[in-house]
């Protein structure tokens, strides 16, 4: 079984992934507080790492510079999720090199179809806007 953190203060959206990745037996694990994700990600191992700029207590753009930094050094996939359709941020995000950037609303089928390619490591970085 796949475990994924999702790191997002949108309940709506983390809620909705959560239910569809339990149909598909993900054990999905939700942080909506920047402040603890980094607990969230020192103190457990994941399969693949969900972020989004939408998170209270930190700056998104910081905080995808952090997971980013550790998945990276962990070898796990690591998405981005932007909130908005503003090309400058759009950019910001890039610069980050996430695995995959997908802007919402997400098509989460697409996303987990995405997260299988990333870690059988037949896809390089994804941008899905």
């Amino acid at each position: 079984m796949n475990t994924a953190l999702i790191i997002d203060s949108d309940l709506f959206f983390t809620n909705t992934v959560k239910l569809f990745f339990s149909q598909k037996n993900i054990d999905t694990i939700i942080c909506h507080d920047g402040m603890h994700a980094l607990d969230y990600l020192n103190n457990k191992e994941y399969d693949f790492i969900i972020c989004s700029d939408q998170i209270e207590h930190k700056n998104g753009l910081e905080m995808a510079t952090l997971v980013k930094g550790i998945a990276k050094s962990k070898n796990i996939p690591y998405i981005s999720i932007i909130g908005n359709n503003n090309p400058t941020m759009k950019k910001e995000y890039e610069k980050i090199e996430p695995d995959a950037i997908f802007t919402k609303p997400v098509d989460i089928q697409l996303m987990l179809t995405t997260i299988s390619n990333l870690q059988l490591n037949t896809s390089s970085f994804v941008r899905v806007l």
